[in-house]
């Protein structure tokens, strides 16, 4: 009877310091919650009311300027992750804004980075946007395309590897997710053709990417007969089974389901949309989502790992199935929300990939999915929570000012919420 009261006592015990290690996790909300009627958007154009606007841009630009007078420039990375690719970006994304005065004066600081990455460039190694020489290699083809020159040559640098990605046997060990594979190099060509539309006609026709579409899904269905699962599509990385946008599910069928018109319709009902069905299932009570498919822990709500990263994937599908009088995936999504904004304020940072401004982009995509002031309110208080940067004890990343983990993910999140209708997740939504 003793031993099984001990047995009881440690339970509680192993209980208790899992609740407090996810405590640990996140910081208290301290912010009340919507009040039902405050309406913070300029009607005119979809930005923020001006007092809003001022606010946010006036503690950007002290920011910035830290930003500016610290970001180191390393020469053996060049990746948009946590290199200076991820900082000519941010440049990129000033010039493109409008937000500071003298615009192209940050398009020039882009191209002075990227000049450096190019020098230092030697052959692709990593074929994706976010960890990869392609990420860099895309870059350089939008800033030299905002100047006016000829980026030809890197665009056909990215499309040489076209074929090997496309490879199933001969490259049966690449991955599908967004950080190292198959659905990163997706990414990239969509981008390029979302931001220069010629390109669709000339260099990345949609046979290029309709080739892509078919190697994932070859790739997945591949998985799923070799691991005997009865998963019409298995993504793994490192043998483990993912579900959040960094690594799984999320960022994968996010892509392919903005390629919506170069998949079939048994592809979509028989493959991608059992697959999602699946995936929706896993969610947990609280409204978060596991970080593998195999675990039971309800801990990271992250960008990289949990439900902030799966709402681009569950908006994106509510609009393509909304029609089927079926609301479930927008109900995730909104489930998802009410859990982010409980437990989204992170003890490791700042950052988009799994920091608090990462969080906040998922109530930005909730604001643009249903128009409801109180998703833009929410985000708009991790905003506020952001520019208080520093003030909160978090941890400091190993790389604190870079674009997804430090500093100038931030900066970027601060710029896009300033008109939030126009805002996308860098190096992930289109």
């Amino acid at each position: 009877m003793f031993s099984v009261f001990q047995n009881f006592i440690r339970i509680l015990t192993i209980k208790s310091v899992k609740r407090k290690m996810h405590t640990n996790r996140f910081f208290g909300n301290p912010f009340p919650d919507y009040d039902g009627q405050t309406c913070y958007i300029n009607n005119i154009d979809g930005t923020l009311n001006n007092d809003l606007k001022d606010f946010i841009k006036s503690n950007f630009i002290r920011l910035f300027d830290h930003w500016q007078q610290n970001f180191p420039i390393n020469n053996n990375d060049s990746s948009v992750y946590t290199g200076t690719t991820g900082a000519a970006l941010l440049y990129l994304k000033i010039f493109e804004s409008k937000i500071l005065p003298n615009p192209e004066i940050y398009l020039r600081k882009a191209n002075e980075l990227i000049e450096i990455c190019l020098k230092n460039f030697r052959r692709i190694r990593i074929p994706t946007f976010v960890c990869g020489e392609i990420g860099m290699l895309a870059t350089a083809t939008l800033i030299y395309y905002y100047q006016n020159k000829n980026y030809d040559e890197f665009v056909r640098k990215i499309l040489s590897i076209h074929s090997n990605i496309c490879s199933i046997e001969s490259n049966d060990d690449l991955p599908d997710e967004i950080l190292y594979g198959r659905a990163g190099y997706l990414y990239t060509l969509l981008m390029l053709r979302s931001k220069i539309p010629n390109l669709r006609q000339s260099m990345i026709p949609d046979n290029m990417i309709r080739q892509i579409i078919v190697a994932i899904l070859e790739s997945g269905k591949k998985t799923s007969k070799n691991l005997h699962s009865n998963w019409p599509l298995t993504y793994v990385w490192y043998n483990e089974p993912y579900v959040g946008a960094a690594h799984g599910y999320a960022g994968i069928l996010s892509l392919l389901l903005e390629s919506i018109q170069q998949i079939s319709s048994q592809e979509l009902h028989t493959l991608i949309r059992p697959t999602l069905d699946m995936i929706v299932d896993k969610q947990f009570s609280s409204g978060n989502f596991p970080a593998c498919l195999n675990e039971q822990e309800d801990k990271l709500v992250h960008w990289c790992h949990g439900s902030p990263g799966l709402i681009y994937l569950l908006a994106i599908a509510h609009l393509i199935f909304k029609n089927d009088n079926d609301d479930k995936y927008l109900q995730s999504a909104l489930k998802s929300g009410n859990d982010i904004w409980q437990r989204g304020l992170l003890r490791k940072g700042y950052g988009i990939c799994h920091g608090t401004a990462g969080n906040g982009y998922a109530f930005i995509r909730l604001y643009q999915l249903t128009n409801d002031q109180k998703h833009l309110y929410r985000a708009l208080k991790f905003a506020e929570w952001c520019c208080n940067y520093g003030q909160h004890g978090c941890r400091t990343p190993d790389t604190p000012y870079s674009l997804f983990e430090g500093m100038a993910g931030t900066l970027y999140f601060l710029l896009d919420i300033i008109n939030p209708l126009a805002a996308r997740f860098p190096a992930f939504q289109l």
